[in-house]
Parts: C-alpha cells; sequence; structure tokens
C-alpha cells in the first residue's frame, strides 16, 4: 500500500483505476490480491464464486477456475476504493473507522455458514 501511495504522488488528473498508468495498476491490483486473502474477504469471493458458477452452469458445462479476485471485472469498483484509500493516505486523510468492529460482526442473512 505504501508504494501505491508514492505511486500516486506522481498521478496527474483523475486517480481512478482506468485512467491509470499500468505500473500503477498492478500495485493496485497486488493490494487487491493481499486483501483477497483475509479471512472474511476470502469467505466472501468463495461464496460470490460458487454462486457465480451455478449462474453459468445454465449455459455451459465447461469446468471454470477461480481467478485472482483483482482478475475479475465485476470488482473494479473495489480497485477504486483502494485508490481513493490509498490517496487519503497520501494525502494524510487517515481514518480508523473500523475500530472496534469485530471480524465475526456480519448480518446474519450474510454468514457464509447459511449459504452451505
Amino acid at each position: 500500500m505504501l508504494e501505491l501511495v508514492k505511486s500516486l504522488e506522481s498521478v496527474k488528473g483523475k486517480k481512478v483505476y482506468g485512467y491509470l498508468k499500468k505500473q500503477v495498476k498492478v500495485q493496485v491490483d497486488a493490494v487487491l490480491d493481499e486483501l483477497a486473502k483475509l479471512p472474511g474477504v476470502e469467505k466472501c469471493y468463495e461464496l460470490w464464486w460458487r454462486l457465480q458458477c451455478q449462474v453459468e452452469d445454465f449455459y455451459s458445462e465447461r469446468e471454470r477456475i477461480r481467478p485472482p479476485l483483482s482478475q475479475v471485472k465485476e470488482f473494479r469498483a473495489i480497485k477504486n476504493a483502494v485508490v481513493r484509500e490509498a490517496e487519503r493516505i497520501r494525502c494524510g486523510a487517515v481514518s480508523f473507522e473500523d475500530v472496534g468492529i469485530q471480524q465475526d460482526d456480519e448480518p446474519k442473512e450474510f454468514a457464509y455458514s447459511s449459504y452451505g
């Protein structure tokens, strides 16, 4: 993340994933892939992938390999959120919004076990 913050210092214009240079996009993708290793994110992505496969099974029987989170176009908004957060860090506007929030505090309707 610190490398991304440094790279954003030299970016002129819009700081949105689609407008970034390839090198900076690679950094954003690397941050996203690291975020995907977090247990909560991993569970959500696994659930989304299983549901996506069920939908695609209606149209095709080919086997699918789950790509890294950074390579899934449906999650481009997360890439822009990573860029925004890196820009906030660069500008010194770091927040601690998640202080006091525990990993287990997810609404019951989104609990992973209810979809198993």
